[in-house]
């Protein structure tokens, strides 16, 4: 199953600006996803930070759908810092952080999460809509980060999401 196929311009509107095909997804029948309990607390959980509720909700669909991994989303930085305990008891094997959030940057958060004992070897997926510049890249770099543009396939958020946790060095037992 897919979100959209291949041919399909995604926008987070999920409706196409080129008269293309809408497709259109049933929240409510998706629910039913979720039947098994504790099959859904087995899987690893990836952290999402999106202030945009819209992509926030797609990012999460198309995580929960399309991969082993499970969705623990928030919408700022702040709301994050709130909710350190959980996040900790979570153990997110990645964070998907938008880079423009209300009151700091995704890097400013991905510092914080950091320094968290549970979240120091946990990679980062930066979004952002923003032009690279020398800036943005000198943060992904110090940093070692990956950056994905917005807007974004579907397919291209879901092999970022396998690239990064391929590449990601496992912490010492």
């Amino acid at each position: 199953m897919s979100c959209f196929s291949v041919d399909e311009r995604r926008k987070v509107g999920l409706y196409s600006y080129l008269s293309k095909e809408v497709k259109v997804i049933d929240m409510t029948s998706l629910l039913g996803l979720k039947h098994n309990v504790s099959h859904e607390a087995s899987r690893e959980v990836i952290l999402v930070v999106e202030d945009d509720e819209s992509i926030r909700e797609l990012l999460s669909l198309c995580i929960e759908t399309q991969t082993p991994y499970r969705v623990l989303s928030m919408e700022s930085g702040e709301e994050t810092l709130q909710r350190m305990e959980e996040i900790k008891a979570a153990h997110p094997i990645l964070f998907i952080l938008d880079y423009l959030l209300p009151t700091m940057t995704g890097f400013q958060l991905y510092d914080h999460l950091h320094r968290l004992q549970a979240g120091e070897y946990t990679p980062a997926i930066i979004l952002s809509a923003a032009t690279p510049n020398v800036g943005i890249d000198t943060e992904l770099a110090e940093r070692g980060l990956e950056m994905l543009a917005k807007p974004f396939e579907i397919e291209e958020l879901l092999e970022c999401i396998e690239q990064t946790r391929l590449r990601t060095p496992q912490p010492a037992q």
